[in-house]
């Protein structure tokens, strides 16, 4: 289109139309809507000819400042927080108020608390995972016993790993790399990458590239937020742009069960289906 006045940047809007034949009611037709339209990244298109496809945006107001957050009481500080929406708990929202009052000493603003919210998220700091496990039990079942023997294991595995280090604490993320750390400290992975990645391990392979060999990284992640990121697993997760992963579901047990409304987040068959 610009080759018709290359001075000139066209505008351009699609949209996907849908047909629907036979007969719906409200609810069904809601339902339909909710399954193709994605909220994070779609929306409702209007029905008519729009008179215009340039879109104007609003000025933004300047950004807020929490005046008074340093010198708020718990009442007030719980009242912000309940009327914020964060993910991070109460205390961790204590812990800040006490990071601006003592080290910045000044109020925070309303993109501080955002930014702050979203790397406290277990998206991005794998919260769940990196939790100290101080005390773990387990519930009586078919697979308690082989459960036990192995947790016994990778106790007796750290101690050996991680003689002497008083850094290291019982977590998930680390139960889940013991086993790569005690092959290499026994000399049986030799070929691994070491590197700040705390979710991951790599090997390092020998391919052939039209005749001349290179290292290539064969990359094996634990991929620990895609459950609490579940409104958009593939808009959410790091981008897998050489990292050939499966995907972890532990939030998509239903796989069999017909879809049902999936309002505002990607239905459960879905995500392990395709």
């Amino acid at each position: 289109m610009k080759l018709l006045n290359e001075d000139e940047e066209p505008v351009i809007r699609t949209a996907t139309t849908y047909v629907l034949s036979g007969s719906l009611d409200e609810e069904q037709f809601a339902r339909i809507k909710a399954f193709c339209i994605n909220p994070v990244d779609s929306r409702e298109a209007a029905g008519k000819k729009p008179e215009t496809l340039i879109t104007v945006f609003e000025q933004p107001e300047d950004v807020k400042i929490f005046d008074g957050f340093t010198a708020y009481g718990t009442e007030e500080l719980k009242k912000l927080y309940d009327s914020l929406n964060l993910a991070m708990t109460f205390k961790d929202f204590e812990h800040i108020q006490n990071y601006y009052k003592g080290e910045e000493k000044r109020d925070p603003s309303m993109t501080e608390i955002r930014v702050l919210d979203t790397y406290w998220s277990d998206h991005c700091r794998h919260t769940t995972f990196q939790t100290e496990l101080k005390d773990v039990t387990f519930t009586d079942g078919d697979y308690k016993e082989p459960m036990v023997k192995t947790y016994e294991q990778y106790l007796a595995d750290r101690e050996d790993v991680f003689k002497g280090r008083s850094d290291k604490f019982v977590c998930l993320m680390d139960l889940a790399l013991m086993a790569m750390r005690k092959l290499r400290k026994e000399g049986k992975l030799k070929d691994m990458e070491v590197s700040e990645e705390i979710n991951a391990c790599s090997i390092v392979v020998p391919v052939v590239v039209d005749g001349v060999e290179e290292e290539w990284l064969v990359n094996f992640k634990n991929e620990t937020h895609n459950h609490p990121t579940e409104i958009e697993p593939s808009a959410a997760r790091p981008p897998a742009w050489a990292e050939p992963s499966a995907t972890r579901c532990p939030g998509a047990p239903t796989c069999t069960r017909p879809c049902a409304s999936p309002a505002r987040r990607i239905p459960r068959d879905r995500l392990t289906r395709h």
